[in-house]
């Protein structure tokens, strides 16, 4: 049986109630939905890389197929390094206010 694989990445600092609206989605849609914090030592974040896994870990208990994970660089590498040959879906959410002009 084919697992379907998706990968949500972002910084989630903080984590929002629109972040968990897709988390929900995901898990609803996809057998493995992988939740990608990011660590970029080149931002000043609100939380640490420690405590927003430990949040996010936290608010997805409720979805047995989520999985909270860290990920530096690109995230085509990690998503190789991880999961090769799994068939990743990918997708993502970019607020508003980074679209308009």
């Amino acid at each position: 049986m084919k697992t379907s694989v998706a990968i949500y990445p972002g910084s989630f600092d903080p984590v929002t109630n629109g972040h968990l609206d897709l988390i929900e989605r995901g898990a609803k849609m996809f057998d493995l939905l992988i939740v990608a914090v990011l660590r970029n030592a080149e931002k000043s974040p609100l939380f640490s890389v420690t405590e927003r896994v430990e949040m996010l870990r936290e608010v997805t208990r409720q979805w047995s197929g989520v999985e909270v994970e860290v990920f530096d660089g690109l995230l085509v590498d990690d998503a190789r390094k991880r999961r090769a040959g799994l068939g990743w879906k990918l997708f993502s959410c970019c607020p508003a206010k980074r679209i308009a002009t």
